[in-house]
């Protein structure tokens, strides 16, 4: 699963390197006022930008499904093993205690 996040990690950084690529061409063709090079620029550009969303949104559904996972797996964890989880929190809740005393 990480290597899947990982993954589309990479594709969302070239996809916006490529943006941002696409934007300074843009704006070379602006300079120029090449009207072709301008609708053309505008295309791959929003092309591009729809892709990066388009990545960006799946990016986002991988970690909601990770989270959501985590927590149901928590929630087990701590239905099956109660006194476990209660030390747990115990112990936990007197380091930060310990720690926010400290300061």
């Amino acid at each position: 699963m990480s290597r899947i996040l990982e993954q589309q990690k990479e594709r969302l950084m070239h996809d916006l390197h490529m943006i941002i690529a696409d934007s300074e061409a843009l704006l070379k063709s602006t300079r120029d006022e090449a009207e072709n090079g301008l609708s053309a620029a505008q295309a791959q550009m929003q092309d591009r930008l729809l892709s990066a969303k388009s990545t960006l949104r799946h990016l986002q559904e991988a970690t909601i499904h990770r989270v959501e996972a985590a927590g149901h797996a928590t929630d087990r964890y701590v239905h099956d093993h109660p006194w476990h989880a209660i030390g747990l929190a115990t112990g936990v809740g007197l380091l930060i205690g310990l720690w926010m005393d400290r300061r």
